[in-house]
């Protein structure tokens, strides 16, 4: 799952905006093209700690990153 400052160009050409929603990574994307300003990548293991992190305002004060689990 990704979410934050980054957007992509799906192999149907359909945008998908990580900063307004949060997105599953898929087999069926295949391949893509990236649209970013990230500054830095923060990995976090357990799916419910990134749900906290948005919830409690992450992106407010860390607006270009981008959280994976």
């Amino acid at each position: 799952m990704l979410s934050g400052a980054l957007a992509f160009l799906s192999n149907e050409q359909k945008l998908i905006d990580c900063r307004n929603q949060q997105v599953l990574i898929s087999e069926s994307l295949t391949s893509f093209r990236v649209i970013s300003d990230i500054q830095f990548i923060v990995v976090v293991e357990k799916d419910a700690m990134f749900k906290k992190l948005i919830d409690e305002g992450y992106f407010t004060t860390f607006p270009k990153s981008l959280l994976v689990t």
